[in-house]
């Protein structure tokens, strides 16, 4: 019999610019960035444990935490349960 084994997803994960951990995702799962009051989402892509690509572009954990926090984004995983929510909000 042989065993199965489940591999795991990397992980994606999104820092502040103090470089602590504000949440982690799995790659090919989904943020969402508030800009004029909307809330858009994107689908991110682990590269390695330092870069991701979302849309097309492809970021450096601190790049994206410095251009969010210059733009006041908010952003947040998309979290498949209900009544869970994590936030990070620059201000």
């Amino acid at each position: 019999m042989q065993g199965v084994f489940k591999m795991e997803k990397p992980k994606i994960r999104f820092i502040n610019t103090s470089y602590e951990t504000v949440f982690t995702i799995e790659d090919g799962e989904e943020i969402e960035i508030e800009a004029e009051d909307k809330w858009i989402r994107y689908t991110c892509r682990y590269i390695d444990d330092f870069h991701f690509s979302m849309d097309g572009y492809v970021f450096h954990t601190y790049q994206f935490a410095i251009i969010r926090e210059i733009y006041g984004h908010r952003y947040r995983p998309v979290i498949q349960e209900a009544n869970e929510e994590v936030l990070y909000d620059n201000a």
